[in-house]
């Protein structure tokens, strides 16, 4: 089981036309527990010396957008939205 969703070829009469083509948008790092020292972690690592950029990037929402953002295009909106929402969730929750 993980957090994403996956995409088949389907057909309308058919049903799922080719079930070993499986396209899947997973972002199960994304939730990962993300406490402030993983944050900090990934945004040193993404933000490379960009110091001033880092403390931007841990905070909640923006660290959720930058980690769904490399797993999914965000033109896919509806499956970006969703893993931001679970991300936010997932660390709020684990910061509790």
């Amino acid at each position: 089981m993980f957090d994403g969703i996956e995409v088949n070829q389907y057909d309308i009469n058919l049903g799922i036309i080719d079930k070993k083509s499986l396209n899947k948008r997973i972002w199960d790092d994304c939730l990962k527990p993300a406490s402030i020292a993983h944050r900090d972690k990934y945004c040193k690592k993404i933000n490379g010396g960009e110091k001033w950029a880092i403390p931007i990037c841990k905070k909640i929402m923006n660290y959720c957008e930058y980690c769904c953002a490399t797993k999914i295009p965000k033109w896919e909106t509806i499956i970006f939205y969703n893993c931001q929402k679970t991300c936010i969730q997932a660390t709020r929750n684990y910061e509790k």
